[in-house]
C-alpha cells in the first residue's frame, strides 16, 4: 500500500509537469502571442509604405463611403418626416402630398410642402455619431494612400478624391452645429446631408480612376 502511495504521487507530479508545458505551449501558440507578431510587422511596415498598404486603404474606403451613402440618407429620411393619415383602405398609410407638388418623394417635397416634423434626437444623434465615425476612418484612410508624384494620371484623380473628401468634412462640420439642438432646422439639415449623400455618389469615379492608375504602373 505504501509503494502505491508513493507510485501515485510520482504520477500526480509528471500529469502536473505535462500540464506546465502543455500550457507553455499553447501561451506561445495564443493569438496574444500572434498579436505581438503581427504588431512587429504592422510597425516594420509602416515605417516604409507599400503598395499593398494603398490598396487596403483604397478597399476600406470603398466600405465606408457605402456606409456613408447610406447613413446620409438616413439623415434624409428623418428630417422629411411629416404627418400620417389613413387613406383608402384601413393600415394604408401615406403622407399628405401637395397637389402641385412636382417632385414626390424628393428634398424638393419637402421644401415645396413647408415644414416637416422636428425630427427625433435620438436618431439623429445615433446617425450622427456613424457619419462622424466613418468620415474619420476615410480621412485615415487618404491619409495612408501612397502615390508616387511621377503618376500624373494617379495624382490627378487623388486630388479629386481629396477635393470630395474636404467637402464631405465641411458638410459634416456643418451638420454638428445643425444637430447639436435643441431646435432642428430641418432644411438645412437635409441640403447638408444631401450634399455628402451626392458627393460619396461623386467620389465613385475618381476612386475607380486612382485604382486602375495604381495598377497600371
Amino acid at each position: 500500500m505504501t509503494t502505491m502511495k508513493h507510485s501515485n504521487r510520482k504520477l500526480t507530479g509528471s500529469s502536473a509537469l505535462s500540464l506546465a508545458v502543455f500550457a507553455l505551449g499553447l501561451l506561445l501558440t495564443s493569438p496574444a502571442a500572434s498579436w505581438a507578431d503581427d504588431a512587429k510587422t504592422s510597425s516594420t511596415a509602416s515605417a516604409a509604405p507599400t503598395a499593398s498598404g494603398t490598396d487596403i486603404a483604397l478597399k476600406d474606403m470603398r466600405d465606408e463611403l457605402r456606409r456613408l451613402h447610406r447613413a446620409a440618407l438616413d439623415l434624409i429620411s428623418e428630417v422629411e418626416q411629416r404627418d400620417m393619415v389613413v387613406v383608402g383602405q384601413p393600415q394604408l398609410i401615406q403622407p399628405i402630398p401637395e397637389k402641385s407638388d412636382p417632385h414626390p418623394g424628393t428634398m424638393e417635397e419637402m421644401i415645396v410642402l413647408g415644414d416637416a416634423l422636428p425630427p427625433r434626437k435620438k436618431w439623429l444623434d445615433l446617425t450622427m455619431a456613424e457619419v462622424e465615425k466613418l468620415v474619420a476612418l476615410i480621412q485615415q484612410d487618404k491619409a495612408a494612400l501612397v502615390v508616387p508624384s511621377d503618376q500624373t494620371a494617379a495624382t490627378s484623380s487623388l486630388k479629386s478624391l481629396d477635393d470630395l473628401i474636404a467637402d464631405i468634412q465641411k458638410r459634416l462640420d456643418s451638420l454638428k452645429t445643425l444637430t447639436a439642438g435643441p431646435k432642428y432646422q430641418n432644411i438645412e439639415i437635409g441640403k447638408e446631408a444631401l450634399g455628402i449623400f451626392e458627393d460619396t455618389k461623386k467620389i465613385e469615379q475618381p476612386w475607380k480612376d486612382l485604382v486602375h492608375a495604381l495598377r497600371a504602373k
